[in-house]
């Protein structure tokens, strides 16, 4: 518990980042549109919870991923997952503070921060994979390639799909979109919210939970190789 807690001088940097970005966006959204509007304007705070649920998000995979977790096998874990439970619950003051000023009841944040945890999970399991496999030279690199795969080309393979079948897409669940594109750590979040604000659900939740256990199984996948390459190495070292 200890070495979670520890988070060092760069990591505490890093979540200062983070949390001063959320607190300015949503603040800047406040004064811009929520005030503004004549009235209260429940539309306009759903939004303001999507849109800053799905920045969050955004800006999480963009800057986990510079979390320092150092050392080796247990310490090591222990400090990536203070790292993913940092990240993940820090910003829940400014979430709590939008759901009360603007009266949104019966919204469950938690389900949205439990797929941004498993996929900040995934990215700094891979990050170790990568540095076991000694790619350390090509780890930032390879990294950053990644997030750009899951977050933007898929999105835009989605909708090249889209235009080329002219499939008719009238939600973020939507039946016809392909499984493969409903992994998307960013998809699921952004259906969710979608459907907490008041969007249809045209084909059910079941991409929600397939997300989850997609991510867990990338993150068990990628702890493994952290774990067992190196003691094959050692392995075969010795046997040399």
């Amino acid at each position: 518990m200890i070495e979670i807690l520890n988070i060092g001088k760069e990591n505490k940097l890093i979540i200062t980042v983070y949390i001063a970005l959320l607190s300015v966006v949503s603040t800047a959204y406040f004064l811009l549109v929520a005030m503004r509007a004549e009235g209260y304007d429940p539309e306009a705070w759903g939004k303001a919870y999507m849109y800053f649920m799905l920045f969050s998000f955004v800006l999480f995979s963009v800057l986990l991923p510079f979390w320092k977790t150092g050392g080796a096998g247990r310490g090591k874990y222990l400090k990536m997952l203070g790292g993913v439970l940092v990240f993940t619950l820090s910003p829940i003051p400014l979430i709590l503070m939008i759901l009360v000023l603007g009266k949104l009841s019966g919204v469950n944040f938690m389900l949205v921060l439990a797929v941004q945890a498993l996929w900040g999970t995934g990215l700094l399991s891979f990050k170790s994979a990568l540095e076991a496999l000694r790619i350390k030279k090509w780890k930032g690199f390879l990294l950053a390639v990644f997030i750009f795969a899951v977050l933007v080309l898929l999105p835009v393979f989605l909708y090249f799909f889209v235009e080329y079948n002219r499939t008719v897409i009238t939600t973020v669940f939507d039946k016809r979109i392909p499984f493969l594109f409903l992994l998307n750590p960013l998809h699921s979040a952004a259906g969710l919210l979608n459907a907490q604000t008041g969007g249809q659900v045209q084909g059910g939740y079941m991409p929600y939970p397939a997300c989850l256990l997609f991510w867990t199984l990338f993150s068990c996948v990628n702890m493994a190789i952290s774990i067992k390459y190196p003691q094959v190495k050692e392995r075969r070292r010795n046997r040399t």
